[in-house]
């Protein structure tokens, strides 16, 4: 579907309160994502949009999201979320709180009337802050419902009701099993990063959570890919969807620049720490791919900076302009890349899938913030990420599935901003370079390594298995498909971040909260029943 031609917010539908949200965050347009689904949504209908993260997909949904529940509101008894712009810093706040386990807000007396389900953690704390962000004035409440938050403060506060549950499958789960709160008020649901939910095992949760909902209600349902598996859950959950395509997983803006560097695998953090400190310095973002990188100006200088004589004019501070994102394979190589960056006087924090959520929290905002130029992740920790203005994405290690390259590229040059994607590829990663190329259409060029100095000086990296970087593209994890290609999961999905006990935990995965009417009220009926 191609996108209509609408080029004001106020050509979407959208009421006066959410165009005077928007207007406070300074959007002058629509993306194409917002015109193309905002119109159907409004409208009522089901949605298939094919979208990546950073294309205005989350306000694409929250706006209809809360104009649908302000228009109830009026007609609905709503806990008041009291007034005023609710700023940057009142988020944080508010967000910090719960991280603590103190709830800062009222009670309202009803369920939720709207579920919006991430598959990370730091995907679904960057939804609810724009929920938070748009609200505004309206007498709407939004629950973060996640791991690694306090279990018994989310109980309490499910308990006295919200309007909007913002949450990952797994804590949700628990929470609804054990009776805490009830989704049989839900007309509006979004299932956002379906992949993804596929990927990490979340397809049984997810239906039965969505199948407890009210019979018929709206369904949202946004993929990044549109594989076969997710081809299939769409046409389980959705009623005569219409289908959106804006930017889909195999297209990388025209904004953003490529280029690799052939590199031995033992050098390649002495190589980034060159390119760092050539952006941080401002003399030159990194050597031209297929250039002559050993003229003797260009060695003196690095060779200087390597020895820790700057050779420039000063050295800047973190900024938007040097904001950077360097992907790895394994949480052990972001944490000992992030410890090598900060020792050569280079501030830079890891994200991995094993962190606790405050430390990862604090990492992000750290990022976001610019205190820190430099964040290491991991595929898995740096989802769905909502950072702005980030002007480099390194990838240390090549993926081995040639879509989370173009994830990994998303996080540059978003909404019309130029950015810049730098790949260091060693022997064994070049046919995963080709595997890209094919997907996205582009050529990537790859230029001789820049000089750099003795890797003996630097503490080396963890290794990476060159045989698992070589092999095919990972397989979907147990549970991340649909029953049309897997009839029984190996081993149940852990009830991650619950407070529950071992022995409740096992018994919780083991019973099924479909047949618990006494927790979980099951509406059923043919396709719109879910």
């Amino acid at each position: 579907m191609t996108s209509p031609a609408t080029n004001t917010f106020a050509e979407l539908g959208l009421s006066p309160e959410i165009l005077c949200a928007i207007e406070r965050c300074g959007y002058r347009e629509p993306t194409p994502i917002q015109r193309l689904a905002v119109p159907h949504i409004l409208a009522g209908k089901d949605v298939f949009g094919a979208a990546q993260t950073g294309t205005g997909k989350t306000a694409a949904f929250v706006w209809p999201m809360l104009m649908k529940l302000a228009g109830d509101a009026a007609q609905t008894l709503c806990h008041p979320r009291g007034g005023g712009d609710p700023s940057s810093t009142s988020q944080k706040t508010n967000l910090d709180s719960r991280l603590r386990g103190n709830d800062v807000r009222g009670a309202s007396s009803h369920g939720p009337r709207a579920l919006i389900l991430e598959p990370t953690r730091e995907l679904a704390v960057q939804v609810w802050e724009s929920v938070e962000r748009y609200r505004g004035n309206l007498p709407i409440a939004a629950e973060l419902v996640i791991g690694g938050m306090d279990n018994e403060a989310q109980r309490n506060a499910l308990r006295r009701g919200c309007d909007v549950i913002v949450a990952t499958p797994g804590r949700l789960y628990d929470h609804v099993f054990n009776g805490d709160v009830t989704l049989e008020h839900v007309e509006f649901a979004v299932l956002d990063e379906a992949d993804r939910m596929l990927e990490l095992g979340f397809y049984t949760s997810t239906r039965r959570l969505l199948r407890a909902c009210v019979p018929g209600h709206q369904i949202l349902f946004f993929s990044a890919t549109l594989v076969p598996e997710v081809e299939t859950w769409a046409k389980e959950l959705l009623n005569d969807p219409v289908r959106v395509e804006a930017a889909p997983a195999s297209t990388l803006v025209v904004t953003m620049k490529e280029r690799g560097f052939r590199v031995l695998p033992r050098a390649k953090h002495v190589v980034l720490l060159e390119i760092l400190n050539a952006t941080m310095d401002g003399i030159s973002r990194h050597p031209r791919a297929g250039g002559d990188p050993s003229s003797t100006g260009h060695k003196t200088n690095m060779d200087s900076r390597l020895r820790g004589n700057d050779a420039s004019s000063g050295n800047a501070s973190p900024s938007q302009d040097t904001r950077t994102l360097v992907f790895v394979r394994t949480r052990e190589r972001a944490a000992a890349v992030a410890k090598f960056l900060t020792d050569a006087d280079l501030p830079a924090t890891a994200i991995h899938g094993e962190m606790r959520q405050r430390d990862r929290t604090a990492a992000i905002e750290g990022f976001k913030s610019g205190k820190i130029a430099t964040l290491v992740a991991t595929d898995v920790a740096a989802r769905g990420l909502d950072i702005p203005d980030v002007h480099l994405v390194v990838n240390l290690d090549m993926p081995p599935d040639p879509v989370d390259y173009v994830h990994r590229a998303g996080r540059t040059a978003r909404i019309g901003k130029d950015g810049e994607v730098i790949s260091l590829v060693a022997d064994h990663e070049v046919p995963m370079v080709k595997a890209v190329e094919s997907l996205t259409g582009r050529t990537i060029p790859l230029g001789s390594a820049p000089e750099h100095g003795s890797t003996d000086a630097y503490p080396p990296l963890p290794d990476v298995d060159v045989r698992a970087s070589a092999s095919k593209p990972r397989k979907k994890s147990h549970g991340g498909t649909s029953r049309a290609t897997h009839k029984k999961s190996a081993k149940p999905r852990k009830f991650s971040g619950s407070e529950q006990s071992k022995r409740n935990a096992r018994a919780a995965r083991k019973r099924s909260p479909v047949t618990s009417k006494s927790k979980l009220k099951v509406r059923r009926s043919h396709k719109r029943g879910r």
